[in-house]
């Protein structure tokens, strides 16, 4: 707000295009050479979509590529809508705040998190992410004052962005070591779609509910996916 749209965009377009020069510097590990001799019989091809659709998504990666998607309806929520229902309680110049303190909170939960899920498995960091974002949803829902907007950004750091890192460990976690990045694509679809999803569909709520039921409906994502992990994920993940 203090610099305006241009440099905003300014300064995320210096980001991608410093990412994408770092991105040379990316060492990957090759595959091993192929053993010489006879080569072995083709093996019969699948059906088209068959084919097709392993040559896209990773079947193992789609639990966890549903988590995410869960996850992100949250994100494409906020992004969306939480400047405008600040705007509209008296608080436009809290919305910078919130995602400042955000991004805090979540630099300090991120580490945190993925070694308690190295060492005691990926169920307390779920329960955890997940229950922190349906309270943090709820909380920016009935935020009228900062301080109150900033307990919700302080919710919404320690969990979305752990509940992110978890999810997308899970979706590589039984893929093949050469089918990992299709892996983490297939993840980051479902990512993708929630985000848009999420600010389409709950968007219909306003209209409805006002602001506040629409982050009730990410507070509900949030808490699906939690269902979902122990209904669904989680004796496909051991």
């Amino acid at each position: 707000y203090n610099y305006g749209e241009k440099f905003s965009v300014g300064a995320t377009s210096l980001f991608f295009v410093g990412s994408f020069i770092l991105s040379f510097f990316v060492v990957a590990q090759r595959r091993g050479a192929r053993t010489t001799g006879a080569r072995a019989p083709k093996a019969a091809r699948p059906p088209l979509f068959r084919y097709l659709g392993s040559r896209i998504f990773e079947r193992a990666a789609i639990p966890g590529g549903v988590l995410l998607l869960l996850f992100a309806i949250t994100q494409g929520v906020q992004q969306s809508y939480l400047p405008v229902m600040c705007d509209g309680r008296g608080l436009k110049s809290g919305v910078s705040y919130y995602f400042i303190v955000s991004a805090i909170f979540a630099l300090v939960s991120r580490p945190t998190l993925g070694r308690w899920a190295d060492r005691r498995g990926y169920t307390g960091p779920t329960v955890f992410a997940c229950v922190g974002l349906v309270a943090g949803m709820l909380v920016v829902s009935q935020a009228y004052n900062l301080p109150m907007l900033l307990l919700g950004a302080v919710l919404q750091g320690l969990t979305y962005s752990s509940g992110f890192s978890v999810f997308l460990s899970m979706s590589t976690r039984n893929a093949p070591i050469v089918r990992r990045g299709i892996a983490s694509a297939t993840a980051m679809i479902g990512f993708d779609f929630g985000n848009g999803f999420g600010a389409v569909a709950l968007g219909a709520l306003v209209s409805l509910g006002g602001y506040s039921l629409e982050f009730y409906g990410a507070a509900l994502a949030a808490a699906i996916a939690l269902l979902m992990y122990f209904c669904y994920v989680r004796r496909r993940i051991a």
